[in-house]
């Protein structure tokens, strides 16, 4: 049993537990790992009060789709801060979660470079010389008001298009319902009919469950033989997930995508003779699938089953004639 120092004070899970309590361990996520597979550690007072505070404060970014988990712990100068509980950390956005919309950090970096914080705090108006101005809360909402009621009057309900993601609070879903029952916008959009309808289809079909990733789901790429990255550039948009493909040194790694990315070339610069970048014209992409799933009927591997199930077998027909 590893030893490790607890604080006198005994932290209730009501209280994030101190980040030195886990120096010992290496971290949080090793004290989690440990905890989980070393019974005799469940059974000790001290660790599984530590344990549970820890858990109790235990949550999921929710910043990308990679789900990293996280708690948060008190440093010893007594603020909270966010840890990890994976072995591959956060990226910038998961460390810094805990101070999103309201960052004195960088306020207090800024000031030591003698510069003023540029953080927008009163609402502000393009003037026509292209200048933005500071304006009151009253003008800003009552040149808001005008600007939407003069569309709507002129050019009517269809001039109006409202656009949402699938990450909206149950409030802002609430408020876009009073765009369209009040105001009688027709047109409503969201990233979720482009990307995330997709994503979560394919999320069901080879992991059963629709939602984001889980770090467990990730070790795939930790172990596989051939990772396909179509359309995605995870050294930008998913640093952790492509820190944890990184870690698989004899799979060979396949980049679909019209641009060579950051991406490709770290990929290329790390190793050469197992990356493969398949580069086709703005649009090629939707050929490009076209063939794929040419090949997958040509040869039988589809999943007939789902397809009955699934879809129409009109559609399918024409699908296939493509």
């Amino acid at each position: 049993m590893v030893d490790i120092t607890v604080q006198a004070e005994q932290h209730s899970t009501n209280l994030a537990p101190p980040e030195q309590a886990f120096q010992n361990w290496g971290g949080a996520h090793k004290f989690v790992q440990a905890y989980a597979q070393n019974p005799a550690l469940q059974r000790d007072p001290e660790l599984y009060q530590l344990h549970e505070s820890l858990t109790a404060h235990a949550s999921v970014c929710s910043y990308c789709g990679v789900g990293c988990p996280y708690a948060v712990v008190t440093a010893p100068n007594g603020n909270q801060k966010v840890t990890p509980l994976s072995d591959l950390g956060l990226c910038v956005k998961g460390e810094t979660s805990l101070l999103t919309g309201g960052d004195p950090v960088r306020d207090q970096k800024l000031a030591r470079r003698g510069r003023p914080s540029d953080r927008i705090r009163v609402p502000m108006i393009r003037s026509h010389d292209g200048n933005w101005r500071e304006v009151s809360w009253e003008e800003a909402l009552d040149r808001a008001a005008w600007l939407f009621l003069h569309v709507r009057e002129w050019v009517g309900p269809e001039g109006i298009a409202i656009y949402g993601n699938g990450q909206k609070t149950v409030e802002a879903i609430w408020m876009a319902s009073l765009y369209k029952l009040v105001f009688k916008v027709a047109t409503l959009g969201a990233n979720s009919e482009h990307c995330l309808a997709s994503a979560g289809a394919a999320h069901e079909l080879n992991f059963g469950n629709e939602a984001s990733f889980t770090w467990k789901e990730f070790e795939e790429l930790a172990l596989c033989d051939v990772a396909i990255l179509h359309g995605t550039n995870p050294v930008i948009t998913f640093p952790q997930a492509y820190a944890k493909l990184m870690r698989n040194t004899q799979a060979i790694k396949v980049v679909i995508d019209p641009v060579e990315s950051d991406t490709v070339l770290e990929l290329r610069k790390a190793d050469p003779e197992r990356t493969l970048h398949i580069r086709f014209e703005q649009g090629g992409d939707v050929l490009f699938n076209l063939a794929v799933a040419h090949v997958i009927f040509e040869n039988g591997w589809e999943d007939r089953a789902y397809l009955e199930r699934a879809v129409e077998a009109e559609s399918l027909a024409d699908f296939r004639a493509l």
